[in-house]
């Protein structure tokens, strides 16, 4: 397995994970993607000391950094935790969940035994760890969304991590957590002290791209697209102009799923080529920040949606599909465009390898009229965050954990055994990535592409441009045309650096904590948004429903929401 290979299934774990944290937090503007790349930024001085590395305690010194911190435990301890599963967990070598190289590496030279609590599937994970918290039946170590790190907080359940933050992480670990000035460590605090240690993610690999079957432009003599208009008319071809020419009217042009928002096949993409912004907060006229899900340019995207699908060119089933069953028709061959994000290539694979006349690609969301839309990014960009409880015996054995996987994986002499591993990575009990590592990877590999000089290349990107010449070379399995796609010529990663050059990006400029309206109100105003949204696209309801939607919203507690989100943004000088 090579290294390029691990990485990309990195990439769709930590894919997944956003997914499923997008879908839960339910809380930033009554959607279901709401203040989840984030947490708990709660001081001013929080935030200088977090970025400087401090421990936030006004008018204490930071603790020294202890001369040995990765020194073994003799005899060893025993430390509990949780585990997430995904599908695509398939275990080689009698290793198990119990048992798997980190758990092994863990013990022999850090002297740490891992216990765990639970193994739950990622689609039960927030209403497991939830059950938790209730119970108080919680492990040493966890990794929890922006709502359950506050809960925790306030319940007094997690140990302060600031003093073996700066006595036991490794200069090249905090370095490695604080790229961005120190933001997503500082979403971690509450009141200058760190509690949470941040899944951080690398900061454009969420950016949406269009994916389009362009063997059956081709067919269809279509143009590629380069306004909003296009993609629908691209759309409604691919639906009624039978392009797998099978003479039966059984393929659709846009897939979406039941979540609406989503890492595979959201309505996100649609939503920005109308310059709305359904799941962000952004700055309004008056210069205070309003939610994005009820201005009136959703309410044209949603129009648009429900002529869509009344015409069939919406999967007609899409609300009872999560983002693995709705990957599953473009697989077969009966989809043929959606809105997603770089890793999706995962999901096409299979079908790369089954039919061999299938190809797709990724491109740049657009606008309507022309050009390329603006995407949401977030400012700060995370998937979660690791906690200790409260009653841990040894909390500092959570730095060497940290530590330990950052250095295996990303260090300047990486653990080959661990770091090739397609499965290992997932069971580390610490898994965050670098913030811009797979698009210095693009950058890197084109490069060499263009100019026939691979001297420069890493050994991960050697890696890389291997998958990239086996499709060359009409090999596209082992997930070679995946890894081509990511960050090869025509690749995700190429559309997204088109957003990069034209600065194409709208902030989400929210990424505090949620509020307290957000954690009483967020998950009827999420499940609002997503009902009311979903019959609107499937006809159910008129889209003048849209403004009654609007002021049931601000009356269920999006104007509490509001005021509290602004009453922040104004406390950070704005």
């Amino acid at each position: 397995m090579s290294k390029a290979t691990r990485t990309f299934r990195q990439i769709i774990g930590a894919a997944m994970i956003a997914t499923l944290v997008f879908a839960s937090a339910c809380s930033s503007a009554g959607t279901n993607k709401g203040s989840t790349e984030n947490g708990s930024t709660n001081t001013d001085e929080g935030a200088a000391n977090g970025a400087n590395g401090q421990n936030g305690n006004t008018g204490e010194s930071k603790p020294e950094p202890i001369s040995d911190p990765m020194a073994k435990y003799d005899p060893p301890i025993e430390v509990s935790t949780v585990i997430i599963s995904d599908p695509t967990m398939n275990f080689e070598n009698d290793d198990s969940f119990d048992n798997n190289p980190y758990y092994r590496a863990y013990e022999e030279k850090l002297g740490i035994k891992m216990k765990n609590l639970w193994v739950v599937d990622q689609s039960q994970r927030e209403q497991k760890m939830n059950l938790a918290i209730t119970s108080g039946d919680l492990p040493d170590i966890m990794h929890v969304n922006a709502n359950q790190l506050q809960l925790l907080y306030k319940a007094g359940k997690l140990a302060d991590l600031s003093e073996v933050y700066e006595q036991y992480v490794l200069p090249s670990v905090k370095t490695f957590l604080t790229v961005d000035g120190g933001h997503n460590l500082q979403s971690g605090m509450f009141d200058g002290k760190l509690y949470g240690i941040p899944e951080t993610q690398s900061y454009l690999d969420g950016a949406v791209v269009l994916w389009v079957r362009t063997d059956w432009l081709n067919k269809l003599h279509l143009p590629e697209p380069q306004s909003m208009e296009d993609v629908i008319r691209i759309a409604k071809a691919f639906t009624h102009d039978d392009p797998d020419g099978n003479q039966k009217d059984d393929t659709f042009g846009l897939a979406l799923t039941k979540d609406i928002f989503a890492g595979y096949a959201g309505a996100e993409g649609f939503f920005y080529g109308y310059g709305a912004y359904p799941d962000a907060w952004y700055k309004g006229a008056d210069g205070k920040l309003v939610p994005g899900n009820i201005q009136p340019e959703v309410k044209a995207a949603l129009a648009e949606l429900q002529a869509l699908y009344k015409e069939g060119v919406i999967d007609q089933e899409f609300g009872v599909k999560d983002l693995w069953k709705a990957s599953e028709a473009a697989v077969a061959g009966k989809n043929g465009m959606f809105f997603g994000t770089m890793a999706n290539t995962f999901q096409l694979q299979p079908g790369i390898e089954q039919n061999a006349e299938m190809q797709w690609k990724a491109y740049p969301v657009y606008k309507l009229g022309g050009g390329i839309a603006d995407v949401l990014r977030s400012r700060v960009t995370n998937t979660g965050y690791y906690v200790v409880n409260q009653k841990a015996k040894n909390p500092e054995a959570a730095m060497k954990l940290l530590n330990f996987f950052v250095e295996s994986q990303f260090g300047a002499k990486p653990d080959a055994k661990l770091a090739e591993d397609p499965v290992a990575w997932k069971l580390s009990v610490f898994r965050p990535f670098p913030g811009s590592k797979n698009y210095d990877n693009f950058l890197a590999v084109r490069e060499a592409l263009s100019t026939g000089d691979q001297s420069k290349l890493n050994p991960e990107q050697e890696g890389i441009m291997k998958h990239i010449s086996e499709v060359q070379n009409g090999n596209v399995k082992d997930n070679n045309w995946a890894m081509a796609k990511v960050f090869g010529p025509e690749s995700s990663y190429a559309a997204i650096d088109q957003y990069v050059v034209n600065d194409s990006f709208q902030f989400n400029e929210f990424y505090g904590s949620p509020t307290s309206s957000m954690q009483s109100k967020g998950s009827a105003l999420s499940k609002l948004t997503t009902e009311t949204f979903t019959k609107m696209i499937t006809g159910r309801a008129p889209i003048n429903e849209f403004d009654a939607y609007v002021k049931k919203w601000k009356a269920m507690g999006g104007d509490a929401i509001t005021n509290e989100i602004n009453a922040w943004y104004e406390s950070k000088g704005n």
